[in-house]
């Protein structure tokens, strides 16, 4: 009986591997396949940008259905749908916004560095610029003092040794700090500002959140319609 280069081919591939040993190594004469368990899963993925979300979708090719999870203003997922027996899901990849330095809300800060961190930590705009203004007023003149009303708060700063100027604090101040990816737009939401200071000393100023937290929803929807303009066909949950 002739045999066909294919069937002997089969005939190779139906009998046991041959395992030769050469200056200490091992080898076989056959390629062998690893068998993975059911429920292996691949390692996820960490990137700390939306752009490396976007980046993974773009080159990847993945057979399973999958969606996207916005999980916080700077966390975002991408899974597999449920599937086995254990209805358990494939993580891919994680953006994290990691080693983000935002703006010290609810804490006194110096004077410099609070201007500083107002022109580096926020998307300037008008309300910025008013606080700005009237932050820099409050330089070490001899003596700061306050007054507040519960509502409002007024600041008389002493200019020179004889005169004095009451500057009107009109809060609350809309802006937009740095809180969530780079690429999608900050959310702007309401803030308060308090001043304190002692005689002979920089007066120390604070940024206090008065909208509820209610910026997360926001960054959330921003985040969501940002990656559903790039993928307008991936379910997107938030």
């Amino acid at each position: 009986m002739d045999l066909t280069k294919e069937t002997i081919e089969k005939i190779q591939t139906l009998a046991a591997p041959n395992i030769s040993e050469h200056h200490g190594y091992k080898f076989t004469d056959k390629t062998l396949t690893p068998i993975l368990p059911v429920d292996y899963r691949p390692a996820t993925l960490l990137v700390h940008t939306l752009t490396g979300i976007v980046d993974f979708l773009r080159e990847i090719k993945i057979e399973d259905n999958y969606f996207i999870h916005v999980e916080s203003p700077s966390e975002v997922h991408l899974y597999s749908k449920a599937r086995g027996v254990k209805m358990e899901r494939t993580h891919y990849i994680e953006s994290n916004l990691q080693d983000f330095r935002g703006f010290a809300f609810g804490q006194f800060l110096p004077h410099e560095q609070f201007i500083i961190n107002l022109q580096t930590l926020f998307i300037p705009n008008d309300d910025l610029a008013r606080l700005l203004k009237l932050v820099g007023t409050a330089k070490n003149q001899g003596s700061i003092e306050s007054t507040d009303d519960g509502i409002g708060q007024k600041m008389q700063i002493a200019k020179g040794v004889h005169l004095g100027e009451t500057v009107p604090i009109a809060n609350p101040f809309q802006l937009a700090p740095y809180r969530t990816f780079p690429e999608v737009e900050q959310p702007e939401s309401m803030f308060v500002l308090r001043v304190r200071g002692k005689e002979g000393s920089i007066p120390e100023c604070a940024l206090f959140e008065s909208d509820g937290l209610a910026w997360k929803i926001k960054a959330i929807q921003i985040i969501r319609l940002y990656l559903k303009k790039e993928f307008p066909e991936i379910p997107i949950i938030a």
